[in-house]
């Protein structure tokens, strides 16, 4: 019987040996944020293009378009990418964010998130159903 592996014990053949397996784990999270970071960007785009092109098709109209802070705070995402569609499209960002005390507005903490930053409390369940129909109502 051929001396046994010990580097590899317990490994599926074909599998690296473990120093090799976590540099490769750590190239697939690099590769999985840059493919998530890409994902994100080409959402907002999309997002910022439909906007643009209903804007260019109803002068006049006021748009209020809702999304998670990532797409809007700091003025990058959608805002960014109606900037590159529509230049002379003026924004207004809203950012929500969970604060321990949402009475209390730290404006160096919040400084540049928004044009307006509302303090929610964090204490609150954020697991309550958000909708007015009942669990199970179905419609």
């Amino acid at each position: 019987m051929p001396p046994r592996d010990t580097t590899r014990a317990g490994m599926p053949p074909g599998h690296p040996p473990a120093e090799t397996a976590g540099q490769e784990r750590a190239t697939h999270m690099a590769s999985f944020l840059e493919n998530g970071l890409h994902a994100q960007s080409l959402w907002d785009a999309s997002m910022a293009y439909s906007l643009t092109t209903f804007l260019e098709a109803n002068p006049g109209a006021l748009v209020l378009h809702m999304v998670g802070g990532f797409h809007v705070e700091n003025f990058t995402g959608i805002p960014e990418a109606i900037r590159h569609y529509r230049p002379e499209t003026r924004t207004l960002v809203v950012a929500m964010e969970l604060a321990d005390d949402f009475r209390t507005f730290d404006s160096q903490e919040h400084a540049g998130r928004g044009d307006f930053v509302i303090l929610t409390d964090k204490a609150l369940d954020l697991g309550y159903a958000r909708n007015c129909l009942e669990e199970g109502g179905g419609g």
